[in-house]
């Protein structure tokens, strides 16, 4: 089967050019579905990794924080100091928890 490479369009992002290739075949037989560039395919996942990945680290670590900080207060008298009884703790414990895992 042959193949080539045909430029679709060039785009310019800050500065620098990006240029889209789309895979043409030239054989009576054609490949079911889209066939992606895997050099540029790699370059988006990077591009987005390098994007992503630093903002979810932060709201890991945040999540984290909240939830040592509710335990901690819990051990320097919280509940005393707001005249909690019984499960009140708890429950307020569920809405802290239930609303930083819960995707929106």
């Amino acid at each position: 089967m042959a193949e080539s490479l045909a430029p679709v369009s060039t785009i310019d992002e800050k500065g620098g050019r990006v240029e889209l290739y789309e895979t043409v075949s030239t054989d009576s037989q054609t490949s079911i579905g889209p066939v992606f560039d895997e050099k540029a395919t790699r370059r988006l996942v990077r591009k987005i990794d390098m994007r992503l990945l630093p903002f979810l680290a932060l709201l890991y670590l945040l999540s984290f924080l909240d939830r040592t900080n509710i335990g901690n207060a819990r051990l320097a008298g919280l509940e005393k100091s707001l005249h909690m009884e019984g499960l009140n703790y708890n429950v307020c414990g569920i809405f802290v928890f239930e609303d930083t895992t819960t995707p929106s």
